[in-house]
C-alpha cells in the first residue's frame, strides 16, 4: 500500500533521474547533437527515449516496491536491482546516442552527408588522417572525399548499386575539407530563402548575417542529406556557417 514514505523514496528517485539526465544532456545537445543536428537527424527522439526510461520506469519501480512491506534488506534489494536496471538503461542509451551521432559532414559532388560511425566500417575509421579524427567530446567535422581510382570506383559501384556504402560512407576517401571548391558548388540563398521564407528561417539567415558581418550575396547554400530537408549556408571560404530548413535539390 502506498504511503507518505513510498512518494518520499519515489520523489528523491526522480529528482536523482533528473539530475543524471541533465549532466548526459550537456554533451548531447552541445557537442553531439547541437541545434539543428538534432533535429535533422532524429536525435532528440533518440534522447526523449532515454528520458522516458530514466525518469518514468525507475521512479515509478520504487514507488511500487517502496509501498510494500518488507525488511530492510528485502528492501535495499529491491532498490539495489532499480537501481541497476536504470543504469544499464542509461548506459545503453548513451552509448546509442554516442554511436549514432553525426561526426562527419561529407561533401559529395553537389551535397553534403551527414555520416555518423554507425555508417561506416569501424576499421576505415582507424585509416583517417589525425587531423579528420574525431574524439569523443569533439563536433561534427566537415570532409571532401579524394577521387577513386578505376578499381576502387568499380568497387563502390558494384556494392552501391546492390545498397552498400558510397563513397560518403567511406572514410578510406576522405581528406581535408577544400572550403573553396565546396563553396563553388552552392547555389545562392536569396532563391532559397524566397522559397522556403519561414519565420524562422529568417531568424537563422539574420543571425549567420550578422554574425559573420556578410551580405546576402556572399553566401551559398548546398543540400544535406539527412531524414530531414535541411541545407548548409556556406561562406566564400566555404566555412559552414549555419543551417536553413527546406528541400535544396527542389531549387537546383
Amino acid at each position: 500500500m502506498l504511503n507518505k514514505k513510498s512518494y518520499t523514496n519515489a520523489g528523491l528517485h526522480f529528482l536523482g533521474s533528473v539530475l543524471a539526465i541533465c549532466l548526459i544532456a550537456v554533451p548531447t545537445f552541445l557537442m553531439w547533437y547541437p541545434s539543428p543536428i538534432n533535429i535533422m537527424t532524429g536525435g532528440g527522439n533518440i534522447f526523449l527515449l532515454l528520458i522516458a526510461v530514466d525518469i518514468l520506469c525507475g521512479p515509478l519501480l520504487t514507488l511500487f516496491v517502496s509501498g510494500r512491506k518488507k525488511t530492510k534488506n528485502e528492501a535495499l534489494f529491491d532498490f539495489g536491482v532499480i537501481v541497476v536496471l536504470q543504469g544499464l538503461a542509461l548506459i545503453y542509451g548513451i552509448w546509442s546516442i554516442q554511436t549514432t551521432r553525426p561526426i562527419y559532414l561529407v561533401h559529395e559532388l553537389d551535397r553534403f552527408k551527414l555520416i555518423s560511425s554507425a555508417d561506416v566500417d569501424p576499421k576505415e575509421l582507424d585509416t583517417v588522417s589525425k587531423s579528420l579524427t574525431v574524439g569523443l567530446f569533439e563536433p561534427l567535422k566537415p570532409v571532401s572525399l579524394r577521387a577513386p581510382n578505376p578499381s576502387e570506383r568499380k568497387e563502390v559501384l558494384f556494392e552501391s548499386v546492390q545498397g552498400g556504402r558510397d563513397y560518403g560512407e567511406r572514410p578510406i576517401f576522405y581528406i581535408e575539407y577544400s572550403g573553396a571548391s565546396v563553396y563553388a558548388t552552392g547555389k545562392e540563398v536569396e532563391s532559397f530563402i524566397k522559397t522556403y521564407g519561414t519565420p524562422e528561417n529568417y531568424r537563422r539567415l539574420e543571425k549567420i548575417l550578422n554574425q559573420h558581418k556578410i551580405s546576402l550575396r556572399d553566401i551559398r547554400y548546398v543540400p544535406i542529406i539527412a531524414k530531414e530537408d535541411w541545407v548548409a549556408v556556406l561562406k566564400a571560404d566555404g566555412e559552414v556557417t549555419g543551417y536553413l530548413k527546406g528541400d535544396g535539390f527542389a531549387m537546383q
